[in-house]
């Protein structure tokens, strides 16, 4: 159980990455 949370974490982290780079093409950065 303690193993699965940490994974869900880092799922987490993967996801607010991802959404963090949409924003920057969607407002032209890269």
């Amino acid at each position: 159980m303690k193993g699965n949370t940490s994974k869900q974490a880092s799922s987490n982290t993967e996801l607010k990455l991802t959404v963090r780079m949409k924003y920057y093409i969607k407002m032209g950065f890269i």
